[in-house]
């Protein structure tokens, strides 16, 4: 009889024990970790809270440099259709590898979205490049490639 009485014991008083934490978690407060006080939840909250700068609100030279030269590469490929000469191929060259580097420099732990965003870039201008490639060997006549046979004397 007496285990049972202090099984009803121990269920009233944990009972209790809850009913007092509801009601003052509806006031704002939680004990503490240890027991001894009552903490207000917002104070709590607050000082285990690590508050990081947002990445959207600071833009830095990289979040220019890469955009910029890609498309600057690109009307440097575009330039390639008119000329004779290797030059604007060369900066096509140089600005589309500065604009991967500062992409990569500037991915911040996402490396794999970087290298998957970088191959597509890639890919987009190797087949620019194909087409720039094809007439500049037809002569620059604009024949993409079969520009110079006009005069061959084929069967």
């Amino acid at each position: 009889m007496s285990s049972e009485s202090s099984n009803e014991a121990n269920r009233i008083a944990s009972a209790m024990r809850e009913k007092a934490l509801s009601n003052m978690r509806k006031n704002g407060l939680k004990l503490s970790e240890d027991g001894s006080s009552w903490v207000p939840l917002e104070e709590e909250n607050n000082t285990k809270r690590i508050n990081l700068p947002d990445a959207e609100d600071h833009i830095g030279p990289l979040d220019v440099l890469a955009p910029l030269s890609i498309i600057t590469a690109f009307f440097f490929l575009l330039a390639g259709f008119d000329t004779v000469s290797e030059g604007p191929i060369a900066a096509c060259c140089f600005f589309l590898s500065m604009g991967c580097l500062a992409m990569l420099a500037n991915s911040k732990g996402r490396v794999g979205v970087t290298i998957l965003r970088i191959v597509g870039i890639l890919i987009f201008f190797g087949i620019v490049f194909s087409f720039v490639l094809d007439s500049f060997m037809s002569g620059g006549w604009g024949g993409m490639g079969v520009g110079g046979l006009s005069g061959w004397g084929g069967p």
